[in-house]
């Protein structure tokens, strides 16, 4: 069963709170290990073009990893 679209975006704000937090840090290199719906909100900040509604047509496999550079 699909979970209405509000379930999934509740934690948006907080993982988008993250990726700040992330870019505040002094470190040269992170690394973030997270499940999918957390990292469909990183895919959709970084790699952008991605509307609220088709954050759940993301797919991230298992062990996956994607290289992002925070500015």
């Amino acid at each position: 069963m699909k979970h209405p679209l509000p379930l999934l975006l509740m934690p948006v704000k907080s993982v988008l709170g993250f990726i700040h937090w992330l870019q505040r840090q002094q470190q040269e290199n992170i690394l973030v290990v997270a499940h999918e719906e957390t990292l469909r909100v990183f895919v959709a900040y970084f790699e952008g073009g991605v509307t609220d509604e088709r954050l759940r047509d993301i797919s991230i496999g298992n062990c996956e990893y994607r290289c992002y550079e925070l500015d």
